[in-house]
């Protein structure tokens, strides 16, 4: 699993979707289904402070410590951190041998470059992107009259209040939207198939991965 630390990816303040609690429950979930099938669980992420977190792929007391990890790593990465943790998977893969389940988990507001797709498989590894969204607030937007809304700036995570006219909120839902579908249509294009994670509640987010492998075994049928 890899998991995208910059500023945008510590949103959103509850009641809302939490990207931390998000990303925890996904890699236990993860975790989980690879020792149940015998296999191993690996960890990278790219916070600026520290440097990359490399947990190789482990079965026992390095998952542990995955989880202490991303309790404490603050969400202080750079732009480029994606292209900067694809950077790190190629240094080091010949710990990944192909087939390696390589779950990307991002809210994409900040894409790396495609070549770092195209290469991942290129080693034959099973790349999936894992796209992190709050679905009122970054998958669409609410349509309220003169909505007053806390915005963050997605590099400093500064939050700022703006007030919102319908007409302009109406215009945010379409461009939100708009970015998803394309995102997914690109990723699609390159033989991705990417998962839309919503919730950080453990049943949302088993939902979603059981979703997408359902849609995966419809893919390989030519079902989908």
């Amino acid at each position: 699993m890899v998991a995208d630390h910059r500023p945008s990816m510590a949103l959103y303040p509850g009641p809302w979707l939490s990207k931390p609690d998000a990303l925890q429950t996904f890699w236990k979930l993860v975790a989980s289904a690879a020792l149940g099938e015998l296999g191993l669980a690996g960890y990278l992420d790219n916070a600026r402070g520290a440097g990359p977190a490399w947990f190789s792929p482990s079965a026992g007391r390095g998952l542990q410590k995955v989880e202490e990890h991303l309790a404490e790593t603050p969400f202080d990465a750079a732009e480029d951190s994606l292209d900067d943790a694809f950077r790190h998977l190629v240094e080091i893969r010949r710990s990944l041998p192909p087939g390696t389940f390589v779950f990307v988990c991002s809210d994409y507001l900040a894409v790396p470059d495609p070549a770092w797709w195209a290469r991942a498989l290129a080693y034959r590894w099973d790349v999936v992107p894992v796209i992190v969204q709050d679905p009122v607030w970054e998958q669409s937007f609410p349509l309220i009259e003169s909505l007053v809304v806390p915005f963050a700036d997605p590099v400093s995570g500064r939050m700022h209040t703006v007030r919102l006219r319908r007409g302009e909120a109406e215009a945010r839902c379409r461009a939100n939207e708009a970015r998803l579908a394309l995102l997914l249509a690109e990723l699609r294009v390159l033989s991705l198939e990417p998962m839309v994670i919503g919730s950080a509640a453990e049943s949302d987010v088993l939902r979603a991965l059981n979703g997408w492998g359902e849609m995966r075994l419809a893919v390989r049928r030519g079902e989908w």
